[in-house]
């Protein structure tokens, strides 16, 4: 059994789920950022944990991961992908597919394509939903749709996407993380499904989805208090 610590904020924690993953290392983060949705502990609870690690009492949380192919890339995303126009550019139209099925075509700033984990990052401050981590969804996003009638979309995590690009210039992104991007070109398709293994995070018992969400999105306190 091979565990990482890794050491930093959610973004050093994302960079380290895209190198260890797929190897099935399981991850502790440690959080020296501001949110810490991914990384759960502190400096000052580091030997608690390491300890429970230890004597085994601890749990796994898998995390679905995303794939992308393009023109030969294979790419990986434990939050989401967005395809997106540069700052100055004109919108640009975005083609969807599912299991081969033609489903829509966005006219839109850009496509945030998310799995649960990233439901409350990117997505979340786009409008789309929050999806609890254990959902085997993909959440479709559209980023300031110039149509009234798009609206975020979940799909089952089996499901397989096709985006075609259309625009009149070269200006688009497509980009992992928010981390790492990648210059792509009207005309281009962009595959994207599930990947084929699971960020495995360290967890201990007692540590609740909707009380991190809670205190993390500050939606309140609990009646009584």
């Amino acid at each position: 059994m091979k565990i990482a610590l890794i050491v930093g904020g959610d973004g050093t924690f994302l960079k380290a789920s895209r190198l260890l993953a797929p190897y099935g290392v399981l991850m502790l983060g440690i959080n020296l950022g501001r949110l810490g949705f991914l990384v759960s502990e502190s400096i000052s609870t580091l030997e608690i944990a390491l300890s429970k690690i230890l004597e085994g009492k601890f749990e796994i949380d898998e995390r679905m991961m995303l794939e992308a192919k393009f023109k030969g890339h294979l790419l990986y995303a434990l939050n989401e992908f967005v395809i997106m126009k540069g700052a100055f550019a004109r919108l640009i139209t975005l083609t969807v597919y599912i299991d081969g099925e033609y489903f829509t075509s966005y006219p839109a700033d850009g496509l945030i394509v998310a799995t649960p984990t990233g439901s409350t990052a990117y997505s979340l401050s786009a409008g789309g939903p929050i999806l609890h981590p254990a959902l085997p969804g993909i959440v479709l996003t559209p980023i300031c749709p110039h149509t009234f009638y798009a609206r975020p979309i979940i799909i089952p995590s089996s499901s397989s996407i096709k985006i075609v690009l259309g625009a009149d210039h070269e200006d688009i992104m497509l980009t992992q993380d928010g981390q790492a991007g990648f210059k792509v070109f009207p005309g281009d398709e962009i595959l994207i499904g599930k990947a084929p293994f699971s960020a495995k995070i360290i967890t201990f018992k007692g540590r609740s989805f909707f009380e991190l969400l809670r205190k993390k999105l500050k939606l309140g306190v609990i009646p009584g208090d």
